[in-house]
């Protein structure tokens, strides 16, 4: 099964990012939009691995707070159109921590450096610069493990099959 962790984003925030896919239209660009059930932020991208339990069992060790996160601007991977967010220091810490442990403990993943953004489209053409997301937030305090499933319409589905909770403060 294709897995990886990520942080789930509330309807509001869908909502923002869904607007700022209709901007990024209406200024000319095209693409394969995300659709916004998808939209997420991917901390580690694992692929195919049969052992979700092992996974589980290493998100759930690492101890978070909730966290808050911020849409913040837009940008591009070459013709990926992605909504930026201000990435706290527990966002950040949690996934260097996670990443760290997958590699100690044997479990595959995308190495590449940690980015954090949502991606809003891909197989672009004509990316406007500097779409500008209205003010949203959102508090965190779930860790999703998802899994991509093809349907047979050929579209992509995401499903958490399980999550880390927040450390409640005492």
């Amino acid at each position: 099964m294709r897995l990886f962790v990520a942080v789930c984003l509330n309807d509001e925030m869908k909502k923002a990012l869904t607007e700022m896919q209709s901007e990024a239209k209406r200024l000319g660009m095209r693409g394969s939009l995300t659709p916004g059930n998808n939209m997420h932020i991917t901390l580690a991208f694992i692929g195919e691995y049969g052992r979700p339990d092992k996974i589980l069992r290493i998100m759930r060790e690492i101890p978070f707070d909730d966290f808050e996160i911020r849409l913040n601007g837009s940008g591009s991977f070459g013709d990926i159109l992605w909504g930026g967010v201000i990435c706290p220091k527990e966002l950040t810490e949690y996934t260097a921590r996670l990443r760290e442990l997958f590699e100690e403990r044997g479990i595959p993943f995308d190495v590449k450096p940690f980015r954090p953004h949502i991606t809003l489209a891909r197989k672009t053409e004509n990316i406007p610069a500097g779409i500008v997301p209205r003010e949203e937030s959102m508090k965190v305090s779930r860790i999703s493990l998802m899994r991509s499933d093809r349907g047979r319409d050929g579209k992509v589905y995401y499903r958490e099959i399980g999550s880390a909770i927040s450390v409640p403060d005492l």
